[in-house]
């Protein structure tokens, strides 16, 4: 097989491992002598638009392994929206550089991208293999089992279930809604179940996205909970929404296609305190729920390096 480039993108939201897959790709590109640069792009798709690579291949290996335990992603990723002709365009920068192969390491977005790059190279007349690489904190990719990302996301959010668990039973005065991430998948959310020990603490209540939420019914347990143990935990979907589809919380504001909402969790507390009389707080790890690399998963981590 002639000699050619290899091209590395990440696409989407991070995760705590998205840089072990990474490793894993430009370890074993430099295996194969018909490889010849092993390139990433410079933020994402955009990157690859712009023509913004880093050459990969000539890293020391001792600085490549800090990969392994680095959060966020080392070459930058992104979210941008990709026409037809971006595809096209992308196509003929694969000709004009000589990439031969390109890993998308992404969601389901990520994965559509592979088929759509893949095409435009056939129409375009270059001989490009696209390969994708899973990654999601919200484990939703279809047709796999399981995600890298997802064990260090549902790591995180059960270790810090269980440690505001604890403080609640230790001073049992109000409620605690925690939000979790995954707008449209309950996996992270359900993670936080093995912050149970048995003993009566973890959370207490349960929220998914895919299950519509009924505002009475989530009244009325929690005054029941509250009444018998007197701290109540709950941990809640991002995603929540009513039975009709919409989320449960209004829009704050919207930017193109893009709707901002405000956070679940607040809105759940707010009303345990407006609707119940009930002190309540909410806590939103956010971000640190896909970025902590002290949560980070030995089995998630060596998974997104083989996957790499």
């Amino acid at each position: 097989m002639s000699k050619g480039n290899l091209l590395i993108v990440h696409g989407g939201a991070p995760t705590a491992v998205i840089n072990a897959s990474l490793y894993g790709a430009v370890t074993e590109a430099k295996k194969h002598p018909e490889v010849d640069k092993v390139l990433g792009a410079i933020g994402g798709s955009g990157g690859v638009l712009r023509e913004d690579f880093c050459e990969l291949q000539s890293v020391p290996e001792q600085t490549l392994r800090l990969l392994l335990q680095t959060p966020a992603s080392a070459i930058g990723t992104s979210r941008d929206p990709l026409s037809p002709e971006d595809y096209a365009d992308m196509a003929a920068i694969c000709k004009k550089r000589g990439i031969r192969w390109v890993l998308f390491n992404g969601g389901n977005g990520s994965m559509d991208a592979c088929g759509k790059l893949y095409k435009a190279c056939a129409a375009a007349g270059a001989d490009v293999r696209v390969v994708g690489i899973p990654k999601t904190v919200d484990n939703d990719i279809a047709v796999t089992d399981h995600a890298p990302g997802f064990g260090s996301a549902a790591r995180y959010i059960a270790a810090v279930t269980s440690e505001i668990s604890q403080d609640v039973r230790s001073l049992p005065i109000h409620v605690c809604v925690i939000e979790a991430m995954g707008r449209n998948a309950g996996w992270v959310t359900a993670a936080s179940a093995l912050a149970r020990s048995g003993n009566g603490d973890g959370p207490d209540l349960i929220y998914l996205p895919e299950r519509p939420f009924d505002e009475e019914e989530f009244l009325e347990k929690v005054g029941d909970l509250h009444r018998k143990k007197g701290g109540v935990v709950i941990v809640a979907s991002e995603g929540l929404c009513n039975p009709d589809g919409s989320s449960i919380v209004p829009p704050i504001f919207q930017v193109g296609r893009s709707v901002y909402y405000g956070d679940i969790s607040s809105h759940l507390a707010n009303l345990v305190i407006r609707k119940l009389g009930i002190k309540a707080r909410s806590e939103k790890p956010g971000i640190c729920n896909r970025s902590s690399i002290a949560f980070q998963s030995p089995v998630d981590r060596d998974e997104a390096a083989a996957a790499g």
